[in-house]
Parts: structure tokens; sequence; C-alpha cells
């Protein structure tokens, strides 16, 4: 799960990065930050739906889930760009999707950890999550150098997807391990 939340972690990043650059680039620096309002709203909505409803999938595979959810979902992003409400409403979208993901990774860690360890455990994600933030930001501040916007936010989608895919891979080693 902690290798999974840098990939996490890269999507913040790459968001900060992107966004700013995008609002910028479109000559309407002032749009940046209502598009991180936006993402932190969704976040706020998605962790109260997410934290008042009973949920029937595990949270390892809410994880991988609305991760690979939320990596479908950014693939709206660089699409929308062009338009301003249009890519807001995809930024509301992926901040309802991420908010059961950073509350599952969480929950993964606790539920997994020693015995009178578990605050120690949930430092793991949450010191990976911040570790992946400077490093997404490197890789959509080089994209966004190279190539524009659209494929900076192309890195989001692609942080999301190696965070579904990591935890899919670490979930499928301690299966191997378990027998």
């Amino acid at each position: 799960v902690a290798l999974a939340c840098v990939a996490l972690g890269g999507v913040f990043g790459a968001f900060d990065v992107t966004l700013v650059g995008w609002a910028e680039l479109g000559g309407r620096p002032w749009l940046a930050g209502p598009a991180f309002s936006a993402l932190a709203l969704a976040i706020a909505v998605g962790s109260v739906i997410t934290g008042a409803r009973a949920w029937k999938l595990s949270p390892i595979a809410r994880f991988i889930g609305f991760a690979a959810a939320a990596a479908i979902a950014a693939l709206a992003l660089p699409l929308t760009q062009a338009v301003t409400p249009v890519l807001f409403l995809a930024i509301l979208v992926l901040g309802l999707l991420l908010s059961p993901v950073m509350i599952s990774g969480i929950l993964v860690a606790s539920a997994r950890a020693p015995e009178g360890r578990v605050t120690e455990t949930l430092a793991y994600p949450t010191a990976a999550m911040s570790l992946g933030v400077p490093i997404g930001g490197v890789i959509a501040g080089s994209a966004l150098d190279a190539t524009g916007p659209a494929t900076a936010l192309v890195s989001i989608a692609v942080a999301l997807a190696c965070a579904a895919v990591i935890a899919l891979a670490g979930e499928g080693l301690l299966r191997v391990a378990r027998r």
C-alpha cells in the first residue's frame, strides 16, 4: 500500500504543477485557485460519502477499483482542458473518486498493522504520499515544459493507473506468500 501511495501522491504533485501551468499558459492564472478548490471540495464531499457508506467490498478492492476508475476519469482532463467549465466538472468527478482511494489505503494499512503498532504503520502510506508529491510534480513539470498541459494532465491518469497496478501486484504477492 505504501508503494501505491507514492503513486497516489504523484497525482497531487502532478495536479498542482499542471493546473498552474494550464492556467498561466491560457492567460488566466487566476483559474488555478478555483481548480484547486474544486478538487478539494470534491475530495471533502467524497470523503463524507465514503465514510457514511457501508461497503460490501474490502478496503483493498476499493483501493484498486477506485484508483482504476479515477485513472479512467483522469483521462478526461486533457480532453476537456480547452473548455474550462467541462474541465472543472472532470476535476470534480476525479476528486469524488480520489476520496475512497485515499481512505481505503489508510484502512488497508490499519487492518494489516501489527498489534500495538497501528500509529506507526499509518505513517507509511502518509509518508509515501508525501514522497510522491514532488515526484509527480517533476514528471508533470517536465511534460508541461516539453509538450504543454495536455501531456502533463495525462501524467495524473498514469499515476493513478500505477497506484492501482502496484496495489494489485502487492495484493497478489501477499496472497502467494500466505499460501
